[in-house]
């Protein structure tokens, strides 16, 4: 989650984690100490079922608990955002999607993903082996 942060602490109106659950670590725990305690959050259990069939579940778990806040974005733990590249001013209700760039856990490889959009009912996620 840290990773994710930006210099704004504000960017974030809510967290919603979901947790694989042949996870038999203290991943959970370590959500809860480290989001901040005024950070409405939502974390739960999943069965993985392929990386766009999870993530969906997650958009309907986002738009079920906090279906106020304006915009969504996937927080993959593999890889890491610029954040301080991406503005909480720059987000409108007239743009879909916002790309931006992100890193792996090396910092050697990059890819440009869309993955921060409009919070709307019935949100999915296709994902694609290439």
């Amino acid at each position: 989650i840290p990773l994710w942060y930006s210099k704004d602490p504000s960017f974030f109106d809510a967290f919603v984690v979901a947790v694989d659950e042949r996870t038999t670590d203290d991943t959970v725990l370590a959500l809860e100490q480290t989001i901040p305690a005024h950070v409405p959050r939502h974390i739960f259990h999943y069965s993985f079922d392929g990386f766009g069939n999870s993530r969906t579940e997650v958009f309907e778990h986002a738009w079920a608990k906090f279906s106020n806040i304006s915009h969504v974005m996937v927080a993959d733990p593999d890889w890491k955002p610029n954040m301080d590249l991406i503005s909480k001013s720059d987000l409108t209700h007239s743009i879909e999607t916002y790309q931006f760039k992100i890193w792996d856990r090396s910092g050697l490889t990059t890819r440009n993903t869309n993955w921060l959009m409009k919070h709307t009912p019935g949100l999915y996620f296709e994902y694609y082996v290439h």
